[in-house]
């Protein structure tokens, strides 16, 4: 699955809480994420230098896009801890400060071979 392709998977999946994601949908997903918020970060320093308005009106665009983001981002994580098999409510875990570090390790694992509680593995 190329970046864009994940990217665009994750955007309709938004209310998807169910099943598994594999590490190239959710890692391609942050890359094009990433990149998003680069280029709506820079536009919106370039144009509130232009418009005299500073990051007022950069900074509406860049959170609207995060609100937007949210949900997808959050449910591909879900799907992606099922597919290491563990529960989607350790998500929570990225609000703690150094304990969110081991989130991101089980982020990193590949998935569980064959069928587990939460489904089939991904493609």
């Amino acid at each position: 699955m190329t970046p864009a392709a994940a990217y665009l998977h994750v955007l309709a999946a938004f209310a998807d809480f169910d099943g598994r994601a594999s590490r190239a949908e959710l890692w391609g997903f942050v890359l094009v994420h990433t990149l998003v918020m680069g280029v709506l970060v820079v536009a919106s320093a370039v144009v509130g230098r232009w418009s005299g308005m500073g990051w007022i009106a950069g900074s509406a665009v860049v959170a609207l896009y995060l609100a937007v983001s949210f949900f997808p981002a959050l449910s591909a994580v879900a799907r992606r801890l099922h597919d290491t098999g563990r529960s989607s409510l350790l998500v929570a875990l990225g609000l703690v400060p150094i304990v969110g570090l081991l989130l991101l390790y089980w982020l990193v694992l590949p998935g569980e071979p064959g069928p587990n509680r939460y489904g089939q593995p991904p493609e």
